[in-house]
């Protein structure tokens, strides 16, 4: 098992709940002009979307909420477990 998959679902539960530490992107897209033209992307939408995903992050509020929310994850080696709840 690895980091993500442990960590997205809680990302995923303060976004649903419009947790503020997760700031969605309203508006915008991820076209790229150039002299030669331009390569269009796709445009933001409310909720997750392939501009932005989940939206950005405002980290004062996300690690707490994080940590509120007991996620457990993995060291980079995959041996340790320890968890984000407080205590």
């Amino acid at each position: 098992m690895n980091v993500f998959e442990t960590f997205n679902p809680a990302l995923y539960a303060l976004a649903a709940r419009h947790a503020p530490g997760i700031v969605p992107v309203a508006s915008g897209d991820n076209a790229v002009s150039f002299s030669g033209g331009t390569v269009h992307g796709y445009s933001v939408r409310p909720g997750y979307n392939l501009v932005t995903g989940l939206g950005t992050v405002n980290g004062q509020y996300l690690v707490p909420e994080l940590a509120r929310s007991g996620s457990h994850v993995r060291d980079a080696g995959n041996a340790e477990r320890w968890s984000l709840a407080p205590g």
